[in-house]
């Protein structure tokens, strides 16, 4: 839905994979903006590093997802052919990756846990401005700070939804967010009492921004691709003008 839409209002807009952001740090540096989009869960190192990296050197980045950078895996060769970064490693514990287990303190950093766990420690809100959170969700996106120049041109005011784009899993702003991060959506999640998910945007050291939707179902907004076989028709002006 995303690059339906991207493509339709004509943006200069190029296209790499996983594999691409996790052995060249120059696509993404030489971009003005990098956009990761859908669900983007599983990152290596070097994608988190090479991110990071653009984004201090003045790239603006932007999450039109959530759940994105939350488990950490490796790339290793292929054992047939030793071509490089062919396989996927994940073990999701600690106690099972033999990287936690040796003797080698070294490469305690690339153990595939969460990267907000130990040994890694290494929270995806510190990027993003938010991390995921829970779910499913299927709901509305309420905006709390309706005068931030994101919303120009929408006339959305403070307490208004963005209907049926907050899901199906989504993202919050914590205590380890970048300092000056704005929530510029806070959503209740109906059936956690207390609980929300965030919208979030700020200005990194470089000057760039970052910003995040917290929602995957944030592309519904855009074009409606899969409806209504898949889903109710969730297309919004203001999630157009907003992305815009």
């Amino acid at each position: 839905n995303m690059v339906r839409w991207l493509e339709k209002e004509g943006y200069d807009v190029g296209y790499i994979t996983n594999l691409d952001t996790h052995e060249s740090a120059s696509l993404i540096a030489n971009a003005k903006t990098f956009l990761s989009q859908g669900h983007d869960e599983y990152w290596s190192s070097q994608m988190r590093g090479h991110v990071e990296d653009a984004r201090d050197a003045g790239v603006n980045l932007a999450f039109f997802s959530a759940n994105t950078s939350y488990w950490q895996v490796r790339f290793e060769p292929s054992p047939s052919t030793g071509a490089p970064d062919r396989v996927m490693v994940g073990y999701k514990s600690a106690a099972t990756d033999p990287y936690a287990t040796d003797d080698d303190p070294d490469n305690d950093r690339y153990v595939t846990v969460r990267f907000r766990d130990p040994p890694v420690k290494w929270s995806e809100a510190l990027m993003k401005g938010s991390q995921y959170i829970t779910d499913p969700v299927d709901g509305d996106i309420t905006i709390s700070t309706a005068s931030h120049w994101v919303f120009n041109g929408t006339g959305l005011a403070n307490g208004q939804s963005l209907r049926g784009l907050l899901g199906y899993e989504v993202d919050q702003r914590t205590d380890t967010s970048p300092p000056g991060t704005i929530s510029l959506a806070n959503s209740p999640i109906s059936w956690w009492p207390g609980q929300s998910s965030d919208m979030t945007i700020y200005t990194a050291a470089s000057g760039a921004r970052v910003f995040g939707t917290g929602t995957i179902q944030w592309s519904w907004g855009l074009d409606d691709y899969g409806a209504p076989a898949l889903r109710s028709s969730r297309l919004s002006a203001e999630a157009a003008t907003i992305t815009a």
